[in-house]
């Protein structure tokens, strides 16, 4: 998608430096090669903010990263002290932060509750979206699954054809002997709305039968994970 408005992507290349020449700058790529552009926009990634806050006046440690360790409950190793957020290292994303919240205040107020993070969404609100939930194929391979896997393009729904919105596809994981699913992607319009589908999915440990044996309207975007989801039974 990016390719066909002239976007060139370029991946395992290190950018050696960055000079400003006032009205452009040129960046060196390792290898010597460069590029000569208006802006450079640099992504390092966030840092989590622990240091100075005496956190070991209250018998808090942090590991090697800086993190607070907390355990399935969202308890800290001080009883009645609870963490969430950045701070803890798992996922840094605001949707995660909101859910261990719920999870801390529950077992503060007495209630037992644990933390999953098997069916975490994540969202890149690029243009199309893109949106993924639990494990990769490469990554449930590892963890000794034999996968069944279907991609459906979005260009065979008549939803996608009528909003021209054609560009994208959906994707579903799931393990081959059980027909549970692992892991969804899905790449286009609406992208961050339609992975809630699979997220539950997964949360619930719901099959590809249970996707097939459920009514999606018609005609709608969401038809996209019951066509996948039949493929990947066939």
């Amino acid at each position: 998608s990016m390719t066909e408005r002239g976007v060139q992507i370029q991946t395992n290349v290190k950018v050696e430096s960055i000079q400003n020449k006032k009205d452009h700058v040129t960046i060196t790529l390792s290898g010597g090669s460069t590029l000569d552009a208006d802006y450079a926009l640099v992504s390092v990634g966030r840092k989590v903010f622990t240091e100075g806050l005496h956190l070991e006046k209250a018998g808090l440690s942090l590991n090697p990263k800086g993190f607070l360790n907390v355990n399935e409950q969202m308890q800290t190793e001080v009883a009645g002290i609870y963490a969430i957020g950045d701070v803890t290292g798992k996922w840094m994303l605001a949707h995660v932060g909101s859910h261990q919240g719920i999870i801390a205040g529950m077992n503060a107020a007495g209630k037992e509750a644990t933390m999953h993070y098997e069916s975490v969404p994540a969202v890149v609100f690029t243009s199309p979206e893109i949106a993924t939930v639990g494990l990769s194929a490469e990554q449930a391979a590892e963890k000794g699954y034999q996968t069944t896997q279907a991609t459906f393009p979005f260009t065979a729904l008549g939803k996608a054809q009528a909003s021209i919105e054609t560009e994208g596809f959906t994707q579903i994981i799931a393990d081959k002997k059980t027909g549970h699913i692992l892991g969804a992607v899905v790449i286009g319009h609406e992208a961050s709305n339609l992975i809630a589908e699979m997220a539950l999915a997964i949360q619930q440990e719901l099959t590809l039968e249970s996707i097939t044996e459920t009514i999606h309207a018609h005609p709608t975007l969401a038809e996209a994970w019951h066509e996948t989801a039949a493929m990947a039974l066939e």
